[in-house]
């Protein structure tokens, strides 16, 4: 009896840890959910504000007039896209000196002759003031990237190109390089990956963010802007006349869940997170960040560099001061004073948004989600004293505790799906009908999973922003997740037990 006892009341107790996650989502979905919906009917009935305006809600409301471009458009759409706009014609009327900001755009690259053509065409598009940005490029290739890098850099006057002979660090390790190589006269800094296509008044519209965050008397650190996944088609890679268009609706199963969770993640769980002041992740992809602040903390060599940053930023001592002498002679000019009031790590803002390639091959995708979930698990457990014993709120604490898990907890999850087996096959259904703990743990574990594909069935209809996601996207997510479980498992396992892992790059798809 007390063989059998034993690994019931584990069952329940892993049981209760899922609840919390569980509660957690809800949470959040019911914040982003109230959020999305008042401002879509805002939007709806004609109302806006800039992009660039730091207020939550006007960050969220801008994102409802992006909805119908973002979900098909072609190359041609995102380098023009809004640049002539009474918008943002505005936008550099208020902040009259947008422009005025040194820009340091860094890029590391790694293979990636079939994606970064469109990059270094979006980057040659942008209409930030020349003069005033930079872009480095530090590439490990060895295959045909280079030989297109070059190609580029002798039409976009401001790139420099940095190519190593090893791989050192990864991503974390070239970024690193990149920031040796920076101008002196960088204030911020724009980290985009080699398969992002950028939106033509990015700059603009991030540096708006701090500079209206300045007046405001806040500082903030970073801002985080939400980059949109697709597939990509397209009849000629290289020359100057090629065209892409991005395919959202009609890829395979796979993007289209990979679609539906990046959209859960950035409309749901970053909203809420952003909503509620809790701690938001740097995704390692169109984030700008203070330049300071960068060059302060540096990027980490492991597998997650982006997870690891998070973390650095939120547990670093505040660095505001220096940023007030930073803004002293401009407050003179316009006799305003420079008094800081407050001080945010990351915010959130969904209205500026990038275009990302999304895999179509399970195989990839399954690499990818072990080597984050090695990664991330490392990172948390390597600074968990750190986070227990930081000066930030218990709230935040929990909540980093939460995100640190996030990959862990499947291990918990196939756990229990072994432990279950194992009683059922061993004792017989008769045995879950009379042992109370174990009917109590499987009425548990039955009312998560309902309740969390539940959750993803209501996201739908929070998501329906970005596309008019179905049944079937929750399905395929649904599905994916189950497939991929193992991958977050083993992941989170070596993450543990050891101290590095090997970088697997996710394999780009075949353009047609």
């Amino acid at each position: 009896m007390y063989v059998q006892i034993v690994p019931v009341l584990i069952l329940l107790i892993l049981s209760i840890l899922l609840v919390a996650y569980t509660i957690r989502s809800l949470i959040f979905l019911f914040v982003s959910r109230n959020i999305i919906k008042s401002v879509y009917n805002r939007s709806s009935q004609g109302a806006s504000k800039a992009a660039a305006d730091n207020n939550f809600d006007s960050r969220i409301d801008h994102i409802t007039s992006l909805s119908n471009k973002i979900r098909s458009i072609s190359y041609h759409d995102i380098v023009t896209a809004n640049v002539k706009t009474e918008e943002y014609s505005q936008i550099n009327k208020k902040y009259t000196n947008v422009n005025e900001a040194f820009v340091s755009i860094l890029i590391a690259s790694y293979n990636e002759s079939q994606v970064i053509g469109r990059l270094m065409k979006s980057c040659a598009a942008l209409t930030y003031n020349q003069n005033k940005f930079e872009i480095i490029v530090v590439d490990d290739s060895d295959d045909e990237t280079l030989k297109v890098l070059d190609l580029w850099e002798k039409k976009i006057p401001n790139l420099k190109i940095i190519h190593r002979i090893n791989r050192k660090g990864w991503k974390g390790g070239a970024l690193n390089v990149a920031l040796k190589n920076m101008s002196t006269k960088s204030s911020y800094v724009l980290i985009v990956d080699a398969d992002n296509i950028i939106v033509s008044h990015t700059l603009e519209s991030f540096v708006s963010c701090f500079k209206e965050s300045y007046l405001r008397a806040n500082i903030v650190d970073v801002v985080q802007g939400y980059p949109v996944p697709g597939v990509y088609n397209s009849k000629d890679k290289f020359d100057n006349n090629y065209t892409y268009s991005i395919i959202r609706c009609n890829s395979n199963w796979i993007a289209k869940a990979i679609d539906f969770r990046l959209a859960k993640r950035n409309l749901i769980e970053f909203v809420a997170k952003d909503k509620l002041n809790l701690p938001l992740q740097v995704t390692g992809s169109l984030f700008m960040i203070r330049t300071e602040v960068i060059k302060s903390i540096g990027f980490s060599e492991d597998l997650t560099e982006d997870w690891d940053l998070t973390l650095n930023i939120h547990l670093s001592p505040n660095n505001v001061l220096r940023h007030v002498d930073h803004y002293s002679h401009e407050n003179k000019q316009q006799n305003k004073p420079a008094i800081i009031i407050g001080h945010t790590k990351v915010i959130y803002n969904p209205s500026i948004i990038c275009y990302t390639e999304t895999t179509t091959k399970f195989k990839a995708y399954f690499r990818q989600r072990m080597r984050v979930s090695e990664g991330h698990t490392r990172s948390f457990i390597k600074n968990i004293f750190r986070i227990l014993t930081s000066k930030k709120a218990t709230i935040d604490k929990v909540e980093f505790v939460f995100t640190g898990l996030q990959y862990a907890k499947f291990i918990v999850v196939l756990t229990l799906i072994a432990i279950d087996s194992i009683l059922l096959l061993s004792n017989g259904i008769s045995f879950a009908i009379t042992n109370n703990f174990m009917k109590l743990s499987l009425l548990v574990q039955a009312a998560i999973l309902s309740i969390n594909i539940g959750i993803s069935f209501v996201a739908t209809d929070v998501c329906k922003i970005m596309r008019n996601y179905s049944i079937k996207d929750v399905l395929y997510l649904l599905f994916l997740n189950l497939c991929t479980m193992p991958a977050f498992a083993i992941g989170s396992l070596l993450g543990l037990f050891r101290k590095e892992g090997t970088f697997y790059k996710t394999e780009r798809n075949i353009i047609d």
